[in-house]
């Protein structure tokens, strides 16, 4: 007799395999006013979710995102709250980043910022 076997991956496995599998299928992605989606990834010993863009032409602008770094940090918060996609990992308690670097000098990050699970709720 014949046993079949289920596999059943574990949360981090599933969060793993959908980021690499999102970023295959759509980045990276214009979306417009000079920003780049390039990746989505998942770091598993700190369970984040973390979503990687760069910026282009005028966008590429240290000053801009140092003037703006409080009002962007309360726009994607919101937005990652909203986010019913993501809401499985939420619910887990994971934790969700994002940075912003220079298409131009992709070493420099002008923006970068982790929303831990409380400041999700």
């Amino acid at each position: 007799m014949l046993t079949m076997q289920s596999c059943h991956e574990s949360l981090e496995e599933r969060a793993e395999r959908e980021c690499k599998e999102f970023t295959e299928r759509n980045c990276p992605q214009q979306l417009g006013n000079g920003v780049i989606y390039d990746s989505l990834t998942f770091d598993t010993p700190t369970h984040t979710v973390h979503h990687h863009y760069s910026v282009t032409g005028q966008a590429d602008n240290a000053r801009a995102f140092d003037k703006h770094k409080d009002e962007l940090r309360k726009a994607e918060l919101e937005g990652i709250r909203r986010d019913i996609s993501s809401q499985k990992y939420k619910e887990a308690g994971y934790n969700f980043a994002i940075t912003i670097r220079s298409k131009r000098n992709p070493k420099e990050v002008y923006f970068h910022t982790v929303f831990t699970s409380k400041e999700l709720q």
